[in-house]
C-alpha cells in the first residue's frame, strides 16, 4: 500500500517537473525571442543614432544642443565653423558667451519663452565669431523634451548666418538709393528739358500766331488798297470812258460803242475787285458779326454754284475766333470749287450750350482714298487755324459723294490757345 502511494507521488512529481520544464523552455524561447528583438532594436537604434550623428555633424546648417541653463552640450561641424571655434572647445561653454553683450538678457528671455511656449521660437541676434567679430544671425530654438513627464532635456537651436543676406540687403539698398538718385537726376533733367521744350513750343506758337496776324494785316491792307485805291481809279477811268463815249456820239458811233464796252468791262472789273477786297478784308465781320460775313461769302460762292447758308444763332465770339471760322469756311468753299468740281455748297453755323459748330459740305469728287484728315496745304491751314482758337477740326467724306468740313469751337475757349500759351511762357520766364 505504501509502495503504491509512493509511486503515485513520484509520478505526480515527475509530471509536475515535466510541466514546469516545458514552461521554462517556453519562457526561455520567449526570452530568446525578446533578446533577439532587443538586439535588433539596439542595432537599429545604433544605426539610427549613427545616421543622426552623421546628419547632425555634416548638416550644412549650424546646430547646437543646449542644457536647460543654456550650456552647449553638443555642436555640429557647421556650428563650430560658424563660431570659428574647434568643436571640442564649444562644448560645455555657455552659449551666451557667443552672444553680443547687449543681447545676452534677450537670449535668456528667448530660452524662457521657448520653454513656456513649448514650441519653436525664432529671433534675430548679434553673435560673436571667435568671441570677437560680430555678425547677424537668426536663432531657431525648440525644446528637447525627455520621456519623463514635465522634464526638459534642454533645447535644440539652429543658427542661420545672416551676413550674406545683410550684405545683399545693403547692396540692394545702395542700388535702390543710387537708382533713386539717378531717377531724381534724370527727372530733373527731363523737367528742365520739358520746360525748355514748352518754352520753345510756346515761342514758336507765338511766332506762328504773329505771322498769321501779319498775314491778316497784309490782306486787310491789300483789300483796303484795292477798295480805296484800285476801285476808285477804275471807277474814275470808267467815268472818263463813259464821258468820252458820249462826246463821240453821234459822229463817231463806232468809237463810242467801243468806249461803252470798255466802260462795262471796267464796271465788271470794279465789282470783281471789290469782291476780292471783301474776301481779303471782310469789313462786315467786325461790324456785323460772323453770320453776316458768312452770308456775303455765300453770296459770292452763289455767283459760281448754288450755295445755301443756314444760321440759327448769333454766337458771341472774339474777333480772332470769328476771323478763323470765316477763313476756314472761305478755304473749304474755295477748295470745293477749285479741286472737287463741286456743283453745290451748303454752309451751316449753329450753336448749342457748349460749342459753336461750323459745317461746310459739298457734292464734289470727295477726298482721295485713305486721305481722311490729311490733305494739302489748304487742309493743313484750316486745321492750324482751328487749333489756334482751341477748336476741333474734322474733314471727312460725305455720303453719297462730296466732302464734309466741320469745326467745333468750345464756348469757353476764351483767348486763342497759341497766344495764351505764349503769354504764359513769357510770364514763366
Amino acid at each position: 500500500m505504501n509502495g503504491a502511494g509512493g509511486s503515485m507521488i513520484e509520478e505526480e512529481l515527475r509530471q509536475e517537473v515535466e510541466s514546469r520544464h516545458e514552461v521554462l523552455l517556453a519562457v526561455e524561447e520567449q526570452l530568446r525571442c525578446q533578446h533577439e528583438e532587443l538586439v535588433a532594436a539596439q542595432a537599429t537604434l545604433e544605426e539610427s543614432r549613427a545616421r543622426y550623428v552623421e546628419l547632425f555633424d555634416l548638416a550644412p546648417i549650424a546646430y547646437v544642443t543646449l542644457s536647460p541653463s543654456g550650456v552647449i552640450t553638443d555642436a555640429n561641424l557647421a556650428a563650430a565653423t560658424l563660431l570659428n571655434r574647434k568643436r571640442a572647445r564649444t562644448r560645455r561653454y555657455p552659449f551666451q558667451i557667443f552672444v553680443a553683450e547687449q543681447e545676452r538678457r534677450k537670449f535668456f528671455q528667448h530660452l524662457q519663452h521657448c520653454r513656456q511656449e513649448g514650441g519653436q521660437v525664432v529671433e534675430r541676434f548679434t553673435l560673436r565669431r571667435n568671441l570677437k567679430d560680430l555678425f547677424p544671425a537668426q536663432l531657431t530654438t525648440v525644446p528637447a523634451i525627455s520621456g519623463l513627464p514635465g522634464r526638459s532635456l534642454g533645447f535644440r537651436t539652429a543658427i542661420t548666418d545672416l551676413s550674406d543676406l545683410e550684405r545683399a540687403r545693403e547692396a540692394l539698398q545702395q542700388a535702390n538709393e543710387q537708382l533713386e538718385r539717378r531717377v531724381d537726376e534724370r527727372t530733373a533733367e527731363l523737367r528742365n528739358t520739358n520746360r525748355e521744350l514748352a518754352a520753345e513750343i510756346a515761342k514758336r506758337r507765338r511766332l506762328e500766331w504773329e505771322l498769321l496776324q501779319i498775314s491778316e494785316r497784309e490782306k486787310r491792307r491789300v483789300g483796303q488798297d484795292l477798295h480805296d485805291g484800285v476801285c476808285q481809279e477804275l471807277g474814275g477811268i470808267a467815268m472818263l470812258t463813259q464821258v468820252a463815249a458820249r462826246s463821240l456820239q453821234p459822229d463817231h458811233a463806232r468809237q463810242a460803242a467801243q468806249l461803252e464796252e470798255i466802260t462795262q468791262m471796267m464796271t465788271r472789273l470794279i465789282v470783281e475787285t471789290k469782291q476780292i477786297a471783301r474776301g481779303l478784308h471782310p469789313t462786315t465781320l467786325r461790324s456785323d458779326g460772323l453770320p453776316v460775313a458768312l452770308a456775303e461769302l455765300a453770296e459770292r460762292f452763289n455767283a459760281v454754284v448754288p450755295c445755301v447758308l443756314k444760321t440759327d444763332s448769333q454766337p458771341e465770339l472774339s474777333d480772332e475766333a470769328s476771323l478763323a471760322l470765316y477763313r476756314i469756311a472761305q478755304e473749304a468753299g474755295n477748295n470745293a470749287l477749285r479741286h472737287a468740281s463741286a456743283k453745290r455748297l451748303d454752309l451751316r453755323l449753329s450753336c448749342n450750350k457748349s460749342e459753336v459748330i461750323l459745317v461746310i459740305e459739298d457734292d464734289g469728287v470727295g477726298l482721295p482714298r485713305g486721305a481722311d484728315q490729311k490733305g494739302g496745304m489748304g487742309v493743313d491751314i484750316m486745321g492750324y487755324r482751328a487749333s489756334l482758337i482751341g477748336a476741333r477740326f474734322v474733314i471727312e467724306p460725305r455720303k453719297p459723294r462730296g466732302t464734309r468740313v466741320a469745326c467745333f469751337l468750345p464756348l469757353d475757349a476764351g483767348n486763342p490757345p497759341a497766344l495764351r500759351a505764349a503769354n504764359d511762357a513769357v510770364i514763366a520766364s
